[in-house]
């Protein structure tokens, strides 16, 4: 048995929460990943004749509320998941083969140190006049959250 990620496609930008009196961002990922559950070769000892009778099992363990608490605890969801197949005997191959893909969203947070910017000086030059000088000062930290 094998589990593979085929795919993991980003679901738009990632999302940004700074909170100012911790000086903490919290930035938050999603994506949509296609996994590929295949079953290669004799599970009889598990008690199912054929790789695509353990599939179908598979398939079924993770729509059951284990198969679901396990997405939670990854910070996923179940979005999809595809009807076994039985690919015994293709290409000539006599070993049991069966697969199912299934889809996930994640998401995905870090957190991390970012110190807030107390005070900032920007300088626009811009041609003829010369120099132009901007001076930027945020609200006291209480306000900053």
């Amino acid at each position: 048995m094998t589990l593979a990620r085929v795919s993991a496609i980003p679901q738009g930008p990632a999302r940004s929460e700074f909170r100012g009196s911790a000086e903490r961002e919290r930035i938050v990922s999603s994506t949509l990943d296609t996994w590929r559950f295949s079953a290669i070769g004799n599970f009889q000892p598990q008690g199912f004749d054929h790789a695509y009778d353990f599939a179908k099992f598979a398939a079924a363990v993770l729509q059951g509320e284990g198969g679901m608490a396990i997405f939670r605890a990854l910070r996923a969801g179940l979005v999809s998941i595809g009807q076994p197949q039985n690919l015994s005997g293709l290409a000539g191959s006599e070993e049991e083969r069966a697969m199912f893909e299934f889809v996930l969203s994640f998401n995905e947070i870090y957190e991390t140190d970012l110190v807030a910017i107390r005070l900032a000086d920007i300088t626009v030059h811009y041609e003829p006049h010369g120099k132009e000088v901007v001076h930027v000062t945020p609200p006291p930290d209480e306000a900053i959250d």
